[in-house]
Order: structure tokens, then sequence, then C-alpha cells
């Protein structure tokens, strides 16, 4: 089965409610993994009743599994479970169930070999070290405007494909390589010691954000628009997250920044209503991009012409 408007509004329901579990094997659904599942239980058009009966809910797993029959979006639930495994530090309990879901749905553990060519490729055409550092703070909030937009609308853009490993990767290294590209607009190199405490603080809460905004972009109808909203905004916050971070001389804690993140994301959140008109625009430059993933997945182009194609599409 592939995706499409077919994949039903009770498989992702029911694709939810493993989440939910995996959120509980540890005892306690964070505020974090609260705040990350409220764009799916958007998606699903959930009542707050119905959201607080599911965050309490005492899931039976093995109903739950059997309820996700389509492939796709069993490889989102897996994608997002292992999110929320490392936003808290994976701990045993969700370890377990992760492979008690991955084993009940026959999914093999991902073969990873494929994207070091690429994410090599990636560094090589958006090297951070290739950034001088920016002191005319005018000059350099400019910068970071115009990087923070460009990296939104290119996770826009990568929500609008089917979530596979590619594109999720391709996303991930695109968010952290604009933080540590805002960090050297500072004078910090990529590698130094208060850009990998920043780089730690934030990857857990946006993985798990990524995760689950997999899922979103599954739920038939409001999913995929949502998902685009959910990855624009997630971008923005972490960017505007980063500038506070490197403009306070790194001394915001781990809780002043996930407030941060928090606050501009739903300025993130704001600022896409502004240009969701360009939606149209960003449609065909997802198809372009699908097609040269797919292409790459079966070894017909090479991790260079797609991360320049990347790179061409994002105006960098």
């Amino acid at each position: 089965m592939t995706v499409s408007d077919a994949v039903s509004h009770a498989q992702a329901l029911a694709g939810l409610r493993v989440l939910v579990h995996v959120c509980h094997a540890d005892g306690v659904i964070s505020p974090a993994e609260r705040e990350a599942l409220a764009p799916s239980m958007d998606a699903l058009a959930l009542t707050e009743t119905e959201r607080d009966v599911l965050l309490r809910e005492d899931v039976d797993l093995d109903a739950a599994l059997a309820e996700v029959t389509d492939d796709e979006v069993r490889r989102a639930v897996l994608l997002a479970a292992h999110a929320i495994a490392r936003a808290d530090g994976a701990v045993a309990a969700e370890e377990a169930v992760i492979e008690r879901v991955r084993h009940a749905w026959g999914l093999e553990p991902p073969a990873l070999g494929v994207l070091d060519a690429l994410r090599a490729q990636l560094r090589e055409d958006f090297g951070a070290e290739e950034v001088e550092a920016v002191d005319d703070p005018v000059e350099r909030e400019a910068r970071i405007r115009r990087l923070v937009r460009s990296r939104a609308v290119g996770l826009a853009v990568l929500a609008l494909i089917p979530t596979n490993l590619v594109t999720e990767a391709i996303g991930a290294f695109l968010q952290i390589q604009m933080v540590r590209t805002i960090g050297r607009y500072y004078g910090h190199a990529g590698d130094s010691k208060i850009t990998r405490a920043l780089v730690a603080s934030l990857l857990g809460v946006v993985a798990l954000h990524a995760g689950l905004e997999a899922l979103v972009r599954l739920v038939p109808g409001w999913g995929s628009a949502i998902g685009v909203a959910a990855n624009y905004a997630t971008t923005w916050g972490l960017g505007w997250a980063a500038h506070a971070y490197f403009e306070s001389g790194g001394e915001l804690d781990r809780a002043a920044l996930h407030d941060a993140f928090r606050s501009f994301r739903e300025g993130g959140e704001a600022a896409y209503r502004e240009h969701a008109s360009e939606e149209d625009a960003w449609r065909g430059r997802a198809t372009d991009i699908s097609a040269l993933t797919r292409r790459f997945v079966r070894g017909e182009i090479g991790a260079k012409e797609l991360a320049r194609k990347f790179k061409d599409d994002l105006g960098e």
C-alpha cells in the first residue's frame, strides 16, 4: 500500500496511540513530548477532551499495532518512536517498546550506509567553516534572518515529500548546520565548545519535533498542510533560539534555551502564515526533489548531484 488519501484517519490515530505508549514507557509524558505531539493531534482534529483522554490512556499496544497496516505509516511511526527515545536520552523501557513495534511489523533496521556519502557531500557543499564572522550586529542579524528563512522554506519543501531516510537525514543536517553557521557569524567554530553545547541542548527536542512531524504528514486531509507549517516553524524556532544563545555569549541554560525555542517556534508559526501563499511554488520544488531522492535511493544518481540540487534549490 502506498501513501495517499486512502491512508485512514483510524490508522493515523492508531499510530499516534503507539507513540503515546512509547512516551509512557519511562513513566511520564514530558512537556516537550506533549508539545511535539500537538501537531499530530491537530491534524487528526482531536478535541481537548479527546487529547486529554489519549495522553492519559493505558494503550493496548498489540491492538494499536494491529490497526496500522500501511507500510509508510509504520515506517513513520517507527521513525517518530526513535525520535521520542532520543529526545530525553533513550531508556531501556523505550528501546524495548521500539523493538517490540519493529518486530510486530516485520521492519528491518534501516540500512544507513547509503547516507554516508550524502552527508559528506552536504558538509562539502554547505560547509559552515567557510563562513566568516560578522562584527556588525545589524549585518549579522540580517544574514541570520536570510539563513533562517531559507532553511525554514527548505524544510517546508521536504515536508511535502513522502517520509524516507534520505529526506529526514537532509532535514536534520540542514537544521544543525544552520546552527553552526549562526555560531560562525559570532566567531565560533562549528566544533567549538559553545556550539557543541548548544547542539547538545537542542538536538533532542528538535529531533522529537521532526520525528513526530513525519507522522503528521501522513494524516489524510489537513495532515500535509500542518506538517509543512510544523517543519517551517520548528526550523524557524531553532534558528532564532541559536541566535539568542550566541547573543547571550552562551549563558542561556538548557531550560532557558527550550523556553526560547518554544517562543520562537510560535513566531515561526506566524511567519509561516505570512508566507503560506507561496506553498504552491514550493510544491513544484518538492516534486523535483522527490524524483531526485528516489533516483538516489535506486543508485541512479550520486550524492554530489542530489546535494547540489538542494544547494541550488535553497539559493545558497
